[in-house]
């Protein structure tokens, strides 16, 4: 019924700083600036990254969150307990 995350928790965030009443629509990721651009969403919230070619088409805000690319891979002999510890 209800969405949550961090994204979701900033764009209210931001919609009661602006005293606006968000509106949230589940959109398959492949259709998102797809949606945008047929004016079928004014904006989208999700992890998205900012590509050269993206930028040609969209706005973005800044980024709210910078990971970089990452890859959690097992070592050889390591336990789940050892993840933990």
């Amino acid at each position: 019924g209800s969405y949550s995350g961090f994204e979701i928790d900033l764009f209210n965030a931001i919609c009661q700083d602006l005293n606006l009443t968000p509106k949230y629509n589940n959109v398959e990721f492949n259709n998102i600036f797809e949606n945008i651009l047929k004016n079928e969403s004014d904006i989208a919230i999700a992890g998205l990254s900012i590509t050269h070619k993206r930028e040609e088409i969209m706005d973005f805000s800044h980024p709210t969150l910078n990971s970089g690319f990452l890859l959690a891979i097992k070592n050889e002999g390591t336990t789940f307990s050892k993840v933990l510890n």
